[in-house]
This record gives C-alpha cells, sequence and structure tokens, in this order.
C-alpha cells in the first residue's frame, strides 16, 4: 500500500487503486496454486499477494488483489472446462 508522504496534501493524492481479498472457489484437485492464482486474479487486476495457507486441503484459494477503483467490479466468471 502506498502511504501518504509528510507534508503532502491529501487531496493531491490519487485514490485510485484499493487492495481487496479474493476467494477464488470451485477449483478442482491440484489447481490450488500461485500460477493459477495469477491467471484468475488478471481477470479483475493485479496479483498482490497469494495467501500461503492456500493448500489443497480447504475449498477455496485466497489472494490479494489490488484493483483500480475507478471501473466498475466484476461480478464473477465461469470456466469453459
Amino acid at each position: 500500500m502506498d502511504l501518504i508522504a509528510p507534508g503532502v496534501v491529501p487531496a493531491s493524492f490519487p485514490l485510485n487503486h484499493m487492495d481487496i481479498w479474493a476467494q477464488v472457489h470451485g477449483l478442482s484437485f491440484g489447481f490450488i496454486q500461485p500460477k493459477v492464482g495469477q491467471g484468475i486474479v488478471s481477470f479483475l487486476g493485479a496479483l498482490k499477494s497469494y495467501d500461503a495457507r492456500n493448500f489443497i486441503h480447504i475449498s477455496y484459494m485466497r489472494l490479494t488483489v489490488r484493483i483500480d477503483v475507478t471501473v466498475p467490479l466484476k461480478k464473477g466468471v465461469e470456466s469453459s472446462c
């Protein structure tokens, strides 16, 4: 996250991006891994971090995504697999 430096007027600091947690559900066995997360996140924004606690025994993947708040959110995407 970018911090505002001392002496900078907050009104002049652009607030166009926000970091959010995203959960990815419905992945097949073996697809809970960083490379897959990177590909999925490209639909939403930029991958900031991959939760190291993601492993094959949980039902979803957790990721931190930086999104551009000046564009509408995307609700979801369906796989063609």
